[in-house]
């Protein structure tokens, strides 16, 4: 699948944005007017709020005229989401924390494609228990050993707790993701001091 990024221009007079592919093919463009205020000759004043309506008209009209579905958009957000549990995992194996498996529980592993992502992304099996209320489980299992039918944590979760099933990554796509994932932090690096400087300026 193709990746897409946003340019955006705004401009006095308006915002104008376009969709590229990576190899930079404009798909679709979008623009919007802006209101500007002249109270008098040679002044210019802007509304922030009706900028934002602009803007974000302005993106919306690009997406309409675009083969860009909501779909794109969803994946897009998912995806973003496991990058930064990569980079959490990277984090944690710089400090020499190894993981081996991540086991997953609760109403997100009901999505086929998370987790497929996660495995992809992470390049790691996805455990997906059987007995998908951990919390609850977690809590009887508590009251077994608590009740001395276990005579600890371990084998009351070795005995009770079963795989349900386990979803392995595609190594292509773990491949491809790792060049995604460093553009994520890349993109992060090369921002951070300017955005702080931006939410400084706003104070």
């Amino acid at each position: 699948m193709p990746r897409y990024v946003l340019g955006i221009d705004a401009g006095t007079e308006s915002i104008r944005t376009r969709i590229f592919d990576d190899t930079g093919k404009c798909h679709s463009f979008g623009v919007s007017e802006n209101q500007n205020i002249h109270k008098q000759p040679g002044w210019g004043e802007q509304n922030i709020d009706q900028w934002d309506e602009s803007l974000i008209k302005s993106i919306r009209n690009a997406f309409e005229g675009s083969d860009i579905t909501p779909a794109h958009i969803y994946r897009g957000i998912m995806e973003g989401v496991v990058y930064g549990t990569q980079i959490i995992l990277e984090r944690m194996e710089e400090g020499g924390v190894h993981i081996d498996e991540i086991i997953a529980c609760g109403g997100a592993t009901e999505s086929d494609l998370w987790m497929q992502i996660h495995a992809d992304v992470t390049g790691k099996n996805i455990v997906i228990p059987a007995e998908q209320q951990a919390v609850s489980l977690g809590s009887a299992i508590a009251g077994m050993v608590g009740a001395g039918i276990f005579p600890d944590l371990a084998t009351a979760a070795d005995a009770v707790v079963k795989v349900g099933r386990i979803v392995t990554p595609d190594p292509g796509n773990t491949e491809k993701y790792r060049e995604y994932v460093r553009q994520y932090e890349a993109t992060y690096e090369n921002l951070k001091e300017e955005s702080r400087r931006l939410v400084k300026s706003l104070d």
